[in-house]
């Protein structure tokens, strides 16, 4: 994420999903998590996500 502007700014960074191949109804993205970060004038910051396995995970037609 990057702050181009002289002052320093909040933001929100949101991490989505989307199916491949589903083999029920899906919609096209999941919001699977979001952070808000502080970020001062004309700097960077890397952002990284680690959902775990229940946040990406979904049931099939038979529940499983």
């Amino acid at each position: 994420m990057t702050n181009a502007t002289d002052s320093p700014e909040t933001e929100v960074v949101q991490f989505y999903t989307s199916p491949e191949l589903p083999n029920v109804a899906r919609p096209v993205q999941g919001l699977k998590g979001f952070q808000r970060n502080d970020i001062d004038g004309d700097e960077s910051e890397r952002i990284t996500f680690d959902p775990s396995r229940p946040q990406l995970a979904y049931h099939d037609r038979d529940a499983i």
